[in-house]
């Protein structure tokens, strides 16, 4: 992790890959005054990220995820932009998961989340044992 005393340290979660979440993450930090303040990590899937920069970047400016420590949550994504299922949502909520376990062992002061799946209207809940419960 690329540490600076000065600056807040958060973890973005990527969300849905299917989703929004890669195109909104890396198109918010290609914006300078994102990261001016705070030293982000990403926890997600890195090869969905490099594939949504190289699908997307010659259409509008992304942040290049080599820019950024990443934190890769291996996770079998077998899916298309668009067209989430299971594993995709399941995907989102390890990704959480495991920003909350290194933000309670104080690795980050905060936790910044991309849009979680929202499967046909209904809400979710994950409940961590001993640990927090999410209501989406």
């Amino acid at each position: 992790m690329n540490i600076n005393n000065n600056k807040v340290n958060l973890v973005l979660t990527m969300g849905d890959a299917a989703g929004i979440g890669p195109e909104v993450i890396l198109k918010a930090l290609a914006d300078s005054s994102i990261t001016e303040d705070a030293n982000i990590t990403i926890i997600g899937d890195r090869p969905w990220l490099e594939h949504t920069y190289h699908s997307f970047s010659h259409v509008t400016n992304l942040a290049h995820p080599d820019n950024f420590d990443i934190i890769d949550v291996s996770y079998p994504l077998q899916s298309s932009w668009g067209e989430g299922n299971a594993q995709t949502g399941e995907a989102s909520f390890l990704y959480l998961e495991k920003a909350i376990q290194l933000t309670l062992e104080g690795k980050f002061e905060g936790i910044v989340t991309a849009p979680l799946p929202n499967i046909y209207g209904k809400k979710q809940v994950m409940i961590i044992p001993g640990k927090q419960r999410f209501w989406h």
